[in-house]
């Protein structure tokens, strides 16, 4: 999987290779990142269920300011941010927090201060959608003015609390991503 822009462009990072993984493709990912590129300076990020850290590095590659990793898994995140301290410009320790945690639990002691929020649970684990977004921290930060993007299947539109709502969507064969904001 490489980094598609930015200090660490073209760079390749680590990711398991079984079945159960599915990195964001790199063209939804390029996508991802042109939509929300506006948003990405001085950036703070919650990359949740962050898989091998690939969207939160590239987020970093790109301009933001910190990005908090949260997997139950983090053996790729942790391979992936020492590779990135060698290398120039090197990713510094201040830049990011890697959390073992489920994003339910990371959510519970969290405070809500993430300008960002990239959340791409495995496709076939509802119960994570729908603990994550029924969410009061997450609520609360995006109501104080935070953007999600959500990565879903696209038969598998998940369901929103009243005060969240899908402000636009991008389908990508069998892939959506949300940008999910503040009902108005």
């Amino acid at each position: 999987m490489r980094i598609i822009s930015g200090k660490w462009k073209s760079r390749t990072i680590d990711f398991p290779k079984n079945r159960e993984f599915r990195p964001t493709q790199d063209r939804v990912k390029e996508s991802l990142f042109s939509i929300i590129a506006s948003k990405l300076p001085d950036s703070i990020v919650w990359d949740l269920c962050a898989g091998s850290g690939g969207l939160g590095i590239e987020a970093l590659s790109r301009g933001a300011t910190h990005v908090t990793f949260v997997d139950l898994d983090i053996t790729y995140i942790q391979k992936n941010t020492k590779f990135l301290s060698s290398v120039t410009p090197p990713l510094v320790k201040d830049q990011f927090k890697i959390i073992k945690s489920t994003a339910k639990r990371f959510l519970t002691t969290a405070t809500p201060n993430a300008t960002l929020i990239l959340m791409d649970p495995p496709w076939s684990d509802t119960e994570t959608y729908i603990e994550i977004l029924t969410h009061p921290t997450l609520i609360q930060a995006i109501t104080q003015g935070a953007t999600l993007v959500c990565e879903f299947k696209t038969r598998n539109k998940p369901q929103l609390p009243p005060e969240l709502i899908i402000q636009k969507d991008y389908k990508y064969g069998s892939s959506t991503l949300a940008i999910i904001t503040k009902t108005t």
